[in-house]
């Protein structure tokens, strides 16, 4: 009988138009709810209710990072109990329950079918609800970034597209940026740390913008951005002083985050999001890759520089078989008779009928490895060289050459190295083998290991880029190394306004190395008050365009052998 009774009120004009009005709530959870209030009063002349009230309470997750508590009264008419005379429990998410509460009008008692038919309404209530909360979650994914809850691109190309629509795109300035060294960071801490200096960077960074500006997350440690114009400037300064706190295992630490960053001064007539995309792609890229500067103006040259580096880096490895890098020697000068006392091997590639530098090429190379390919071949080169001047009776001088950091990463980088130097028969006095100062700690770890086997194998290291931070002054401490290669920055401030403090600073280092063994090498010597006071502070050797730009391999024999 009880079964009959339900039935007829499945088909009952009032569940009907429940139903009915259900099936059209919107995916928006409070409107879903507002909905939900007016399908119930269809209820009511079946079932006497005086009010429903839902709870929900969801965990936090990543689309909502504090979870959610929300109650709400669905329907209410008329007096009621104080206590509900239904309670019903339903799981969500993990460790997430939705729940109803319902009150019958005063003095009335539901019948075991009316509870029955409740707990069934009920279930379609929590349905629709949660249909409408995973649809706003979904729409949220469409729309923020899933760990900073900030946009997406698919937000930036729709606010985009707004403001082309409006016709105001032009006053704006488009920005592709991402963090200087975001990497370390994540060595510093776990991956869960890492999110979380994320998430604060994101919200920190937003907080730069006022209305109609935006930025969006891409994914890892890259952002979009458009800025109004004329705050531009401001917004570059501001991307230069981003402070987050890093949980680390001494305890809580301020770190000063940076940014990378291509600009793009939209023009009129853009009328479409990708050109801008595309814009600053190869702006950031030229920052990066080619002029290694914190930020750069997309131009439409930027494109075609791009474009043949591409071209340039495919033909890399068939041009190196066809012999096509050469090697460059730039004379070292001993600073206490002003001879030439060794050189430095510089590569340079045979393009196209020119003579390539290796700024134009090496950072492509550097990208994904090959330049130890390339590395090697000079190495190659300047045994070959050195083994032809003993052949003709010519003492030759100490050669450096530059090993990329990537060559770190090769467990057999100095038998592969004493290979070549036996295979043609080179005493290892003659080659000087130059690493280049990282603040990376895993490779400062491997790089002590390897100078200490090619000083074991008689080879001479140096540290080439040495710098006046407090990782370089470690790094005389720890790393047992012949010379130490100033940085030719440090030696162009010299001349600059902390040029007295800069010449304290180089003295004492100088004073350092020698103490302990090194000599000295200073970089990107011009002019001779930069020669001058070097001497005075007793630096061994010095390189530079005062003294030799790089040269041909004949023009250095007719300076060395007279």
């Amino acid at each position: 009988m009880e079964k009959n009774i339900q039935n007829d009120y499945m088909i009952s004009p009032a569940f009907m138009a429940f139903f009915n009005t259900l099936l059209d709530a919107p995916i928006d959870t409070k409107r879903c709810m507002d909905t939900a209030g007016r399908a119930v009063e269809y209820l009511t002349a079946d079932i006497p209710i005086g009010k429903i009230e839902v709870k929900i309470d969801a965990p936090a997750n990543r689309m909502v990072p504090n979870g959610e508590r929300r109650k709400k009264t669905l329907y209410s008419r008329g007096e009621t109990a104080k206590k509900a005379d239904l309670h019903f429990d339903f799981e969500t998410e993990v460790g997430g329950k939705t729940s109803f509460d319902i009150y019958a009008p005063k003095g009335y008692e539901y019948t075991k079918q009316e509870k029955e038919n409740l707990n069934f309404v009920s279930k379609q209530l929590f349905v629709f609800i949660g249909r409408a909360r995973s649809g706003m979650m979904f729409s949220r994914a469409m729309r923020e970034d899933g760990l900073t809850g900030i946009p997406n691109l698919t937000t930036f190309y729709a606010h985009g597209n707004r403001l082309i629509s409006v016709g105001k795109l032009s006053r704006y300035d488009a920005l592709y940026f991402n963090v200087r060294n975001f990497k370390y960071i994540n060595r510093m801490v776990d991956y869960q740390g890492g999110d979380s200096v994320m998430i604060q960077y994101a919200h920190q960074v937003c907080d730069f913008l006022i209305e109609d500006e935006m930025i969006a997350r891409l994914g890892g440690d890259n952002y979009v951005a458009l800025i109004r114009r004329d705050r531009t400037k401001a917004f570059l300064q501001y991307l230069r002083d981003i402070m987050v706190e890093v949980d680390t295992s001494a305890g809580k630490k301020q770190i000063n985050l940076s940014a990378v960053c291509g600009i793009y001064e939209i023009e009129e007539g853009v009328t479409k999001m990708n050109e801008v995309m595309t814009a600053i792609s190869t702006a950031i890229q030229a920052a990066k890759q080619v002029y290694q500067k914190e930020f750069v103006y997309y131009t439409p040259e930027l494109s075609e520089r791009i474009l043949y580096e591409k071209k340039v880096a495919q033909e890399f490895v068939e041009n190196m078989a066809d012999g096509k890098f050469i090697t460059y020697l730039q004379p070292k000068v001993d600073l206490k008779d002003g001879s030439i006392c060794g050189a430095e091997a510089l590569a340079r590639w045979k393009y196209q009928g020119k003579v390539i530098d290796p700024e134009w090429f090496i950072p492509m190379l550097e990208k994904d490895g090959a330049v130890c390919m390339l590395d090697f071949e000079i190495l190659r080169q300047v045994c070959i060289l050195i083994a032809n001047w003993i052949k003709r009776g010519k003492e030759p001088v100490r050669i450096s050459v530059n090993l990329s950091s990537w060559n770190l990463h090769s467990k057999t980088l100095v038998n592969d190295i004493m290979g070549i130097l036996n295979e043609y028969h080179v005493d290892p006095k003659y080659i000087e083998i130059e690493l280049t100062e990282t603040m990376d700690y895993r490779e400062y770890s491997i790089m002590a290991e390897i100078f200490k086997e090619l000083k074991e194998n008689g080879l001479t290291t140096s540290v080439d880029n040495f710098g006046l931070g407090f990782s370089s002054m470690n790094m005389i401490k720890d790393l047992d190394v012949d010379v130490l290669k100033l940085d030719k920055q440090i030696i162009a401030e010299m001349d600059g306004d902390d040029g007295f403090k800069n010449q304290v600073m180089i003295e004492n280092v100088i004073d350092m190395a020698k103490k302990l063994n090194m000599k000295v090498l200073a970089e990107g010597v011009e002019n001779t008050r930069q020669r001058d006071f070097l001497i005075q502070a007793k630096c061994d050797v010095a390189q530079g365009f005062l003294y030799a730009t790089p040269m041909r391999i004949d023009e250095f024999e007719r300076r060395i052998y007279r």
